[in-house]
């Protein structure tokens, strides 16, 4: 028996019980130490998801907070959308309408870029020269006056229209291609922007909307006419701050 072995070994017996009595304290404080041990690692892994699902929520709220500066910036037509597909179509006997060609949105995130997919039917080819603008290019908020239209686009027209002033808001990017493939542009500043499938915007004096694509036509138009039964393009169009898309504004109002 140990307490016969305690004796042997030389000690009473009151302190063979000492001894029994402070292993049985060491095995406590040892299985208490544990415990606490188990404890605090519990806590820390509950303190480590915890500050994980705050930082969670915080990237959200982040993500959420440009919707309330656009819900700011709306109203008719402007719609909040996460992504955008504008559809540009053409035949000999339509009617152009320069609203299938252009997007006026707004950007509500500093350094974000706009990623364009676009689609151009291969049946037919025109060079398409994708333009990005400061600000509604229909207003006259950011407009820079370039020269009369004969100054600008090279003319000699002996008409009203040869002498009326061009305006022009600033470019931000421009890029000419005619095939199908994905295009992004450089970081944009927070606010509104205008990307045009066939050139920057030009207004005149009297508001007329100078620049539009022409297929057939006049020629006092600053593009070349290219003889085309049919066009087709389509791009669907997102805003991006570090390849995450954001929600962003879109308008079709002209002035």
């Amino acid at each position: 028996m140990p307490t016969n072995n305690l004796k042997r070994s030389g000690l009473s017996g009151k302190q063979a019980a000492g001894v029994v009595l402070l292993a049985a304290v060491i095995l406590s404080l040892m299985a208490l130490n544990y415990n606490l041990y188990n404890s605090i690692q519990s806590q820390g892994s509950a303190l480590t998801q915890m500050t994980a699902e705050l930082e969670a929520l915080k990237n959200r709220l982040s993500e959420l907070a440009p919707l309330g500066e656009l819900a700011n910036v709306t109203k008719p037509p402007t719609v909040i959308v996460p992504a955008y597909t504008v559809t540009f179509n053409y035949n000999r006997d339509s009617v152009l309408d320069d609203r299938d060609s252009i997007i006026v949105f707004y950007a509500p995130v500093e350094g974000s870029t706009a990623r364009l997919e676009l689609f151009v039917d291969s049946l037919s080819k025109y060079e398409l020269d994708l333009t990005l603008q400061e600000g509604n290019a229909w207003r006259n908020e950011t407009w820079v006056k370039l020269g009369t239209v004969n100054q600008v686009y090279n003319l000699s027209l002996n008409t009203t229209k040869g002498s009326s002033v061009v305006w022009q808001s600033p470019i931000v990017w421009s890029l000419k291609v005619t095939d199908t493939g994905v295009y992004e542009t450089p970081s944009m500043s927070k606010g509104w922007h205008t990307l045009s499938m066939f050139g920057p915007i030009t207004i005149l004096d009297n508001g007329d909307f100078y620049r539009y694509p022409m297929f057939h036509g006049a020629s006092d138009v600053p593009h070349a006419v290219v003889k085309l039964d049919s066009y087709r393009v389509v791009i669907t169009f997102t805003v991006q701050k570090e390849g995450e898309p954001n929600f962003f504004a879109v308008t079709n109002e002209r002035s």
